[in-house]
């Protein structure tokens, strides 16, 4: 985060990118168990929460 903040002063808290890392990861292990099923519903599902809070 700090080269981000060096080029771009205030505009990423630190919450905001404890939040991008935690989302991150939830997006990663989504895919990882839709490749293994072979499908999407994880994927979707980590989406729909994302967007509807």
């Amino acid at each position: 985060m700090s080269e981000f903040e060096a080029k771009h002063k205030g505009v990423h808290s630190e919450i905001q990118h404890s939040k991008c890392i935690r989302d991150t990861g939830f997006n990663f292990d989504a895919i990882q168990a839709d490749l293994k099923t072979g499908g999407t519903k994880n994927v979707k599902e980590v989406a729909r929460r994302y967007w509807s809070g």
